[in-house]
């Protein structure tokens, strides 16, 4: 019989080889792109064009992951006036707007308040806060979520099987950083509480350059969602565009140098259940990567032994929690949610 010490050691090395080897191979980013079905254009049609659209997208951006998701109607948006007597026709937009609703996109610009970020309050962008505002978009009824919660927060075959993580969206603004100036600094959100893993931005279909969403986790390739369009890029068709990532990375907006980037930002927590609008199956299965399998062999090894012994290991993620409350594990992120297994 091997001595059981050397042979914990040396399963404890293959394990921090694999922790180092499998972090970089966890999506911490995931985007995707939604056709606009307009009048006269079936939605396969309209679907497969945005696809093919996003494709080529894709290979410029490097984004590690598109949803292929349902189409969605033109999205309608309306907010509340700061001059009371501005009639409320003048308060609505739809995207991607015509030509006829340039008056309505100058209303909106001049109703939004100025957004400051950092220390110093560096005005890049405008906002709207949710009591002013309300659209038509719905994260959940275009598979948005479902897609979000498969491939951010993955299930494991857990002790209670039927028992699987899902994620409740919260509306949380919207912005717009306008030509040639908005950006938004490099920074790193700060979760509203212990369950939030992180930050869901869909950008509505309105012609502008520049404003690409870099996201950044560390010790990995950076991550660039370039959702820019011109004029003539609206009509092949439109499409609205999404990008997730977990609150402890890093991103910022690059410079938009023409038109105005719209977008709707959410909040994303996990929660208990999940469903199956994209009737997509799960990307992940954690107990046949190699980490899972080693873990599982000194546990057994562990067991075995008289001695009683504890395993412990830095997460490779950051989580807004204490000592005395937690949402955990269930707002753990990629591989962290591979530590835990069956245990």
């Amino acid at each position: 019989m091997p001595n059981v010490d050397i042979v914990v050691s040396v399963l404890i090395s293959q394990i921090r080889h694999s922790l180092s080897s499998t972090y970089k191979d966890f999506v911490f980013a995931c985007g995707g792109s939604i056709p606009i079905v307009n009048q006269g254009t079936s939605s396969d049609q309209s679907s497969s064009r945005a696809s093919d659209k996003a494709s080529a997208s894709r290979s410029e951006s490097r984004n590690p992951q598109d949803v292929r998701l349902l189409p969605s109607p033109p999205i309608t948006l309306r907010w509340d006036p700061q001059d009371p007597s501005t009639p409320a026709s003048q308060c609505k937009l739809t995207f991607p707007p015509d030509d006829g609703q340039q008056e309505a996109l100058a209303e909106l610009l001049r109703d939004m308040q100025p957004a400051t970020f950092g220390v110093k309050g560096e005005e890049v962008a405008s906002k709207l806060d949710t009591s002013r505002f309300s659209s038509t978009f719905n994260p959940y009824e275009l598979g948005i979520v479902d897609a979000v919660a498969q491939l951010l927060l993955p299930n494991l075959k857990q002790k209670r099987p039927n028992w699987k993580r899902g994620v409740r969206a919260e509306l949380y603004k919207l912005n717009v950083y306008s030509g040639p100036s908005g950006h938004f600094r490099a920074h790193m959100d700060t979760p509203h509480s212990i369950d939030q893993f992180g930050s869901l931005v869909v950008c509505l279909p309105i012609a502008h350059t520049g404003g690409q969403l870099k996201v950044q986790s560390e010790g990995r390739e950076d991550v660039v969602f370039d959702w820019s369009a011109t004029e003539e890029d609206m009509g092949e068709p439109p499409a609205i565009e999404w990008a997730a990532f977990y609150s402890d990375c890093t991103h910022e907006v690059l410079e938009v140098t023409s038109g105005h980037r719209v977008t709707l930002t959410y909040n994303l927590y996990a929660t208990y259940g999940g469903g199956a609008v994209t009737s997509l199956d799960s990307p992940i299965d954690m107990a046949h990567l190699p980490l899972y399998m080693r873990l599982s062999s000194l546990a057994e090894r562990l067991e075995s032994s008289k001695e009683g012994r504890f395993i412990g290991f830095h997460t490779a993620y950051r989580y807004p929690h204490t000592t005395t409350m937690a949402c955990l594990p269930y707002t753990l992120k990629g591989i962290d949610d591979g530590y835990v297994g069956d245990t």
